[in-house]
């Protein structure tokens, strides 16, 4: 029986730029850059290609049957910058025992735009009807009748949230999506976790449905709202933090309004999952932590010197979708397994560096 996933927001095409080298003299060009096209693994036009939570999510689930909806695939025209993410490739050492040996492919973590191929420019208060056009023609293509097993809101880069609080007509068609979707609803918010309106909104939208909606948060952007959560923390430090905070802004307004079971993802390679009991109000009925250590500790808190492997929290989100997509032993235990699994892929990605294809296979 063929699985179904509708699948909202993020709708940013996310390209790797590699410095142009130049053979003769065994340097590189000061502001020279190619696509690299490995890491695209685009089509012949590579203005062309779906969204990278999509490309993600249907390699790790491998299934010939498997519907994705709304079926759709963007042409980015160049003249619209703020459609195109570029982070730009540079080689760092492969690990930090041997920094002349070696190098690979990572992120420059302080390279990071939204531009076009030719220029490229730092991130600002771009024109939005280029992405509301697009978030529209997604929300037409929900019909009244459908009726997935998972529903993904991927609020990311504020196309979803922002498209979803202008438009009474986009939350209707959510309103009735949320309800008729029939196994779990994944919520992965990044960056913006203190945006009370939306908040709100998600609140009455996932109202009733709670028990089957899981939320996947970064710790980082929570600090960046305001809590304080010690960085390079000992695990049980970490976790007596966040528990802590589940009735204080801004995840009172998530835990139990919102879902009853939250994902919470660490720079260090641990995820803490948290589940609602329905006899407390506040404190989670259970909890497990999965941590994987990064053997190369130096070069993880270091990318400046070692560079950053970005993917964590997509990886995270298509590794939930594709274990709760195969699994029958229960949404607890799916997510369970999902984030070990998302942990162990990125760690291995991470020591790789963007090898091949940036499209990760290892949660297979």
């Amino acid at each position: 029986m063929s699985k179904s996933i509708f699948l909202l927001g993020d709708v940013v095409r996310h390209v790797y730029l590699k410095p142009v080298e130049d053979k003769n003299a065994h340097f590189e060009k000061k502001g020279k850059y190619k696509v690299y096209t490995q890491a695209m693994k685009s089509s012949d036009n590579r203005m062309e290609c779906p969204p990278i939570i999509k490309q993600i999510i249907v390699k790790a689930i491998n299934d010939q049957n498997l519907i994705i909806k709304p079926d759709y695939k963007f042409t980015y025209a160049s003249d619209k910058p703020e459609l195109s993410l570029f982070r730009i490739l540079k080689k760092f050492p492969k690990t930090s025992e041997k920094t002349d040996g070696k190098k690979v492919f990572r992120a420059d973590p302080s390279s990071e735009y939204f531009g076009s191929e030719l220029i490229l420019i730092p991130p600002s208060g771009s024109d939005k009807s280029e992405k509301f056009a697009i978030m529209q023609e997604l929300f037409n293509k929900i019909n009244d009748d459908d009726q997935p097993n998972l529903l993904v809101l991927c609020d990311r880069n504020s196309e979803l949230r922002d498209f979803i609080k202008t438009e009474t007509g986009a939350q209707t068609k959510l309103k009735t999506l949320l309800g008729n979707t029939q196994q779990a609803i994944v919520v992965g918010i990044k960056e913006c976790i203190k945006d009370d309106t939306w908040l709100s909104i998600l609140a009455k939208l996932t109202e009733g449905h709670q028990e089957k909606c899981i939320v996947i948060l970064s710790v980082d952007d929570l600090r960046n709202a305001g809590l304080s959560i010690t960085e390079h923390g000992t695990i049980e430090q970490n976790i007596r933090e966040i528990v802590g905070y589940l009735d204080e802004e801004p995840l009172n307004k998530i835990w139990r309004k919102i879902c009853q079971h939250l994902v919470f993802i660490f720079r260090e390679n641990l995820v803490l999952c948290l589940n609602a009991d329905s006899s407390n109000d506040i404190y989670p009925g259970n909890g497990t932590y999965h941590y994987c250590p990064y053997f190369d500790r130096p070069a993880q808190i270091r990318p400046g010197l070692y560079g950053k492997m970005p993917g964590k929290f997509t990886i995270m989100v298509a590794s939930i979708v594709k274990h709760l997509c195969e699994s029958v032993c229960g949404l607890e235990k799916s997510i369970n397994i999902a984030v070990r699994l998302g942990i162990l892929a990125y760690v291995n990605i991470s020591s790789m560096g963007i090898a091949i294809v940036i499209i990760p296979l290892l949660m297979q």
